[in-house]
This record gives structure tokens, C-alpha cells and sequence, in this order.
């Protein structure tokens, strides 16, 4: 009885162990198929980082390995919106200062009580060149499987910095210290 009870605990372990042996090779064959297929993963870049530049220039936007590249200018996600465009040459960075101010739909003085004013029974919204405004680049790059890379931000003031922040330039001086926006 005992051979018996000892011979089926040694079949119970052999085939066990024969089991996990099958499952672990299974799985370093698919953890192999995977390694051999994995895709290096897509990387946009754009030629000017984020910042502030005195003068307008071309952005050029890239991504090794892409099919398509597609950008937004509108703050919108690249991978979904409607109004992305298909990247086709550089984009052209320009000072902003006198575009319409889009946040049109809020009351002026909810988002700008520095330059907006009141009458006691209305609010005037500021000027089109009173409001700082930036170009907000969001980009994405896809390959012919369809898969996306991460989505890239970079935001770009162009112009003189003294017109962005009144008296920066006075108070630099006041300082002694040489005007850099940071």
C-alpha cells in the first residue's frame, strides 16, 4: 500500500513538473515571438523647443519611423481631432499679438481684469493686441500599422518679450540685470 500511495505522489509530481515545464517553454516561446516583432517606438521631435523668440520662424516637426505625422495649433489631441492637419513641411511660427482673442466666450473679466473694463454695467473686452497670445503645437506620429506615438506639446511666444509683460523691461533696469524670460 505504501508503494502504491508513493508511486502515485511521484506520477502526481513527474507530471507537475512536466506541466510548468510545458508552460514556462510556452511562455519564453511567446515572450521570444514578441521580442522579434516589438516595434522601436515612435518618438516625434520638433526643431525649436519650447519658448521665446524674438522673431517668427518655419518649425520643422519629425518622427523616425512614421508614416504620417499630424499636428494640431488649437490646443485639440492630434490623435482625434477634426481640425488636425497632416504634416506635410514646416509650419510657420508667428507673432500672434494682433489674432482675434478666442476665448471670446467668457466674460473678460473672469480670464482678464488687467485689461478689460467696466461701466458699472457691462465689461469691454481688451483689444486683440492687448492679449498675450502663444502657438500651442501638439503633434503625433503614426506608423503604417496604425499605431501612434506620444502625443508632443510645445508652446511658442514670438515677439519682444518687454511688449509681453509691461514694465518687465523697467523693472530689469531698475535691477540691473539684463531682461531673460525663463
Amino acid at each position: 500500500m505504501k508503494k502504491k500511495f508513493w508511486a502515485m505522489i511521484m506520477l502526481g509530481a513527474a507530471i507537475s513538473t512536466a506541466s510548468c515545464a510545458g508552460i514556462m517553454a510556452l511562455g519564453n516561446t511567446v515572450q521570444a515571438a514578441q521580442e522579434e516583432t516589438a516595434l522601436p517606438a515612435l518618438a516625434v521631435t520638433m526643431s525649436k523647443e519650447s519658448g521665446c523668440y524674438p522673431d517668427a520662424f518655419s518649425l520643422d516637426i519629425t518622427c523616425e519611423g512614421a508614416e504620417k505625422i499630424f499636428y494640431t495649433m488649437d490646443g485639440s489631441n492630434p490623435m482625434t481631432s477634426g481640425t488636425r492637419k497632416e504634416y506635410t513641411g514646416a509650419v510657420s511660427v508667428t507673432d500672434r499679438k494682433n489674432d482675434p482673442n478666442v476665448l471670446a466666450a467668457v466674460e473678460p473679466v473672469l480670464f482678464d481684469c488687467a485689461y478689460s473694463t467696466y461701466n458699472g454695467s457691462s465689461c469691454k473686452a481688451p483689444a486683440d493686441n492687448e492679449v498675450d497670445k502663444a502657438t500651442v503645437i501638439k503633434a503625433v506620429g503614426i506608423d503604417a500599422s496604425g499605431n501612434y506615438s506620444g502625443v508632443v506639446t510645445n508652446t511658442y511666444f514670438v515677439g519682444s518679450m518687454a511688449g509681453y509683460i509691461q514694465g518687465i523691461e523697467e523693472s530689469c533696469k531698475a535691477a540691473g540685470i539684463p531682461l531673460a524670460i525663463m
